[in-house]
């Protein structure tokens, strides 16, 4: 099975978002809605893990359907590769973990 990249439209207030530095290690969190997208974009610097820890999402790397990841689960993104998710649950939180240095980056970014 493969799954087209879903369109969007950026909506501003769609995404709650956090980033927080726990003993060195970098995390940004983002918590969506059922069919709520996490727009396409990538890191220039770094390289992280994504990490669903509630609910599920699909997700794109560069284009292509990686899968569904469900809660409890971890994939790495590598430095620049375009990526977006899309919730498929009400409260999936998604966790963007990194070290120290790159969380400084992600407080800059935007979607």
């Amino acid at each position: 099975m493969n799954y087209p990249v879903p369109e969007y439209t950026i909506i501003e207030d769609q995404v709650r978002e956090f980033v927080d530095v726990v003993s060195g290690i970098g995390f940004r969190v983002i918590v969506i809605d059922k069919d709520q997208i996490v727009p396409q974009h990538h890191h220039d610097n770094y390289d992280h893990a994504a990490f669903v820890g509630s609910g599920s999402a699909r997700l794109w790397i560069n284009g292509v359907w990686i899968g569904d990841i469900h809660k409890g689960r971890a994939v790495e993104v590598k430095r620049g590769d375009e990526h977006l998710w899309q919730s498929l649950e009400n409260g999936t939180l998604l966790a963007c973990i990194t070290d120290a240095k790159s969380a400084e980056e992600m407080l800059a970014e935007k979607f």
